[in-house]
């Protein structure tokens, strides 16, 4: 009977944990202008229900993207920023960086690291992964990174 307070306890003190750094995290990044009336509404839904909206300005106040619940990435925004790379420019951002005897590492100088890159570097067995401060991670690319046991560091 012991054994289940105690287990009780524990499980009580993570979820506690996790509340708070939930709401230490209780921040939406837009990017991209909010003239669109569904944008404005989704911004209206975050607002009401507790978040905090930034924008760029902000963000570049912040420690890194990890302070963030949400990024909202409007379409305009979204396909700026794609414009800015050239596909075949993206072979030549993915480099070889030694890490150590044991874990291969690779550098992505990408604004934005999507799950198809992480899956390239899984295939290519890559475990280690450092990117820019400002680089924008998808979050398909951080699930395929976590089920592919890659680390991602920043800069």
């Amino acid at each position: 009977m012991m054994e289940i307070d105690k287990l009780v306890s524990i499980v009580t003190k993570q979820v506690k944990e996790r509340l708070e750094a939930f709401e230490n995290r209780k921040k939406v990044l837009m990017l991209g202008n909010c003239d669109n009336i569904s944008f404005e509404n989704l911004c209206g839904m975050f607002e009401s229900n507790g978040f905090a909206l930034c924008d760029t300005e902000n963000y570049k106040n912040e420690p890194g993207i990890d302070s963030y619940e949400f990024v909202v990435i409007t379409k305009s925004k979204f396909k700026e920023l794609l414009q800015r790379e050239k596909p075949e420019d993206n072979a030549a951002k993915l480099k070889d960086t030694p890490c150590s005897d044991t874990v291969k590492g690779c550098r992505i100088d990408k604004k934005i690291v999507t799950e198809q890159d992480i899956q390239k570097l899984i295939r290519e067995d890559c475990r280690k992964i450092i990117v820019g401060r400002k680089t924008i991670i998808t979050p398909l690319a951080l699930d395929s990174a976590k089920v592919g046991s890659i680390k991602i560091t920043r800069e």
